[in-house]
């Protein structure tokens, strides 16, 4: 069944995967070789998504001293790459799927020819975990310091700089990063020739000795070009391309011919039209083509399925970032991929998230660049793809434009399509776990498909009319709802929508909503919290480990008379008297704080958003403020929003969107 709900991408890649050895059979990634053609000091320990590594009796810290120590004999900098963390003291691992993004990371960024190009010519590169000696002589700690990352040491082993929590996935960005620490270091190496300048770091130098030149070979103007486009002068570079072309004098010869690059870019842009098929077809075309090429593994990447039945590599899961990059990104050292530079306005916010999450939607409507998965299988995956995408037409009905112009066709054109990915019922896995998110963010979408449009009110009624009964049929005879297990999230964000779609005319019984109420009072405790599975046990939940979800919680009950408006305060006091602990660990994909997780994060921020809404009017302004502020310090710096990555840049960004439009709700 579950083959059959997974877009066909599964089965099609399966052609790629090389012969293995049936007693020992190799984890997929491992047979990529990404990053093989990077001279890596290594400490030889690969970390496969849900398989545990082995043993490694390696000394990391002479092989930290040693890098030092050829650094120093040539006068650069070591690039340590920090593919995963072992840390010690924590409540519950950081990070759990780490090799998910070690993927990305060497697919994109060390898959970079430029990036490769700097790391073996103008850097000493060394893929090392970081175990808790490391981290004490660094003073680099779990939940401050979260993998991916890239530590630059200098020859004594100090630090030069550092960036973590890679969320976005950006060669020409990090190259351009490792030319400014090595400009920051004060590290000039030598080089005579044009070549030479450019592959350790100094792209300046190398054009304007190119530019030296007044008998210039189409060679010599495709090296300008390329230096050109390193310092982002696409005018230039453009002109110097067209310099080559007139040399070769192409358009006698036919035309440009297929380059590995070029192929690679090609699926990339069916993948930007929604194209999925398409770009499959082109990216495994790119991998047969060119095997022992950079783009050739990158390809292949894309089309080799994980053990979350999904392809491995960033561009279909929507971490592929090819965006054209705001000045700011291109300045300064930053410490990971955040926003950079002045905070975007809101108008910012919204326009970029519209724009992002416009270009994320499948041709079949679907927002599916999730990979949210429970082991051993992928089983959930439907489910969660049919609640994003309603999250995300939910954000994209909320930003339509009232007069007609490009934008509003656009949208409209989207929501066409995420209605009937939304009312297909064979893209969910009934029965499986995060069908009844499926269920409450599809009643939230009709709700307000019905608030816009009074002229199908009856229809969208009528479809919430069979959402309802569904989701009831789910509810536990606890009277909670379970994405997983029964538990005071889930509960009160099924039953914050279920009241929406009731206030917008769907028929609700009202014992589903007695039953559900109870519920949630039978998970608080007396110091307000609510517990993380369940009734509440002997045990008090703290209100820090609680804080996330005590507004949805205690909102809701509000809404049905059995709570008052000084407890939903004190709800939205912890809210964001623990807003610090839910930012930290906001990239996470683990339990990294107690019971916090990242995956939590947007959950919490949206659903307390809804609740501010519960207000009187008076007391509203004061958490707008708060919320508009903590968006403006989160988005990445393409202007996407991700909290975990498995869950994705479209939910973060369509939740970012929703969170954004309550803010501004009050005018």
């Amino acid at each position: 069944m579950l083959r059959a709900l997974l877009p066909f991408v599964v089965a099609a890649a399966t052609v790629l995967l090389p012969a293995q050895d049936a007693e020992a059979p190799k984890p997929p990634a491992a047979t990529l070789g990404l990053d093989d053609h990077i001279a890596w000091r290594s400490d030889g320990q690969d970390f496969h998504d849900h398989r545990e590594a082995k043993p490694s009796d390696v000394d990391r810290a002479a092989l930290v001293d040693a890098a030092c120590a050829e650094a120093k004999q040539r006068g650069t900098l070591v690039l340590w790459y920090v593919h995963r963390i072992h840390e010690q003291g924590l409540r519950g691992r950081q990070m759990y799927r780490a090799p998910v993004l070690d993927v990305y990371m060497r697919q994109v960024v060390f898959g970079d020819p430029d990036v490769a190009e700097l790391c073996n010519h103008a850097f000493v590169p060394l893929r090392c975990a970081m175990d808790q000696k490391l981290c004490d002589r660094f003073d680099l700690r779990p939940l401050q310091f979260v993998e991916p990352a890239v530590v630059w040491l200098d020859g004594d082993g100090k630090v030069v700089h550092y960036t973590e929590r890679f969320r976005t996935f950006h060669g020409p960005w990090f190259a351009n990063l490792c030319v400014r620490v090595l400009e920051h270091a004060g590290v000039k190496l030598p080089g005579a020739t044009v070549d030479e300048l450019r592959r350790v770091g100094r792209w300046r130098d190398a054009l304007a000795l190119a530019l030296q030149a007044k008998e210039r070979s189409r060679e010599d103007w495709g090296r300008i070009a390329k230096l050109h486009t390193l310092l982002r002068q696409p005018e230039q570079a453009r002109a110097a391309a067209e310099e080559a072309k007139e040399v070769k004098n192409e358009v006698a010869l036919g035309g440009p011919r297929s380059t590995p690059e070029g192929d690679y870019a090609r699926a990339l842009e069916a993948l930007q039209t929604g194209d999925e098929a398409l770009a499959m077809r082109r990216f495994r075309a790119t991998a047969e083509a060119y095997p022992d090429t950079i783009w050739g593994r990158r390809a292949r990447a894309n089309v080799t399925p994980g053990l979350d039945d999904r392809p491995l590599g960033a561009a279909f899961a929507g971490f592929e970032s090819t965006a054209t990059l705001p000045e700011a990104a291109w300045v300064g050292l930053p410490k990971d991929t955040t926003w950079q530079g002045d905070r975007m306005t809101p108008d910012a916010i919204a326009a970029a998230g519209v724009e992002f999450l416009l270009q994320q939607q499948r041709k079949d409507g679907g927002f599916t660049d999730s990979r949210y998965a429970y082991w051993p299988n992928s089983e959930i995956t439907p489910n969660v793809w049919v609640a994003i995408t309603a999250i995300a037409c939910t954000a994209l009905l909320e930003y339509r434009p009232p007069r007609s112009n490009l934008l509003q066709r656009r949208i409209d054109l989207a929501l066409r399509r995420g209605e009937a990915f939304l009312l297909d019922p064979s893209r969910l896995n009934r029965g499986k776990n995060e069908d009844c998110y499926a269920d409450a963010y599809r009643l939230m979408f009709f709700a307000r498909r019905a608030a816009a449009n009074p002229a199908q009110r009856p229809q969208l009624v009528a479809r919430m009319n069979e959402i309802v009964a569904a989701a009831v049929e789910r509810q536990r005879p606890s009277g909670f709802w379970a994405h997983e297990y029964e538990n005071a999230f889930a509960t009160g964000a099924v039953l914050q929508q279920v009241l929406a779609a009731k206030a917008a005319g769907a028929d609700v019984p009202a014992e589903a909503i007695d039953r559900a109420a109870s519920a949630l009072l039978t998970a608080r405790f007396d110091n307000g919290a609510f517990a993380y599975g369940g009734a509440a046990r002997n045990r008090p939940t703290g209100v820090k480990d609680s804080a996330g979800r005590m507004p949805v919680c205690e909102g809701t009950l509000l809404q049905v008379g059995r709570s008052d408006p000084v407890r939903v305060r004190a709800a939205l006091d912890a809210f964001w008297g623990h807003m610090q602990n839910l930012e930290t660990v906001r990239r996470n994909d683990f339990h990294s704080d107690g019971e916090l997780a990242g995956f939590f994060f947007f959950h919490s921020l949206f659903h307390a958003s809804e609740v501010v809404r519960l207000l009187p009017e008076d007391e509203r302004k004061p958490h707008w403020q708060r919320f508009v502020e903590v968006l403006q310090r989160i988005p990445e710096f393409d202007g996407s929003f991700v909290d975990s990555h498995e869950l994705g840049r479209s939910y973060g960004t369509a939740m970012a969107l929703l969170v954004l439009k309550n803010a501004r709700s009050d005018g």
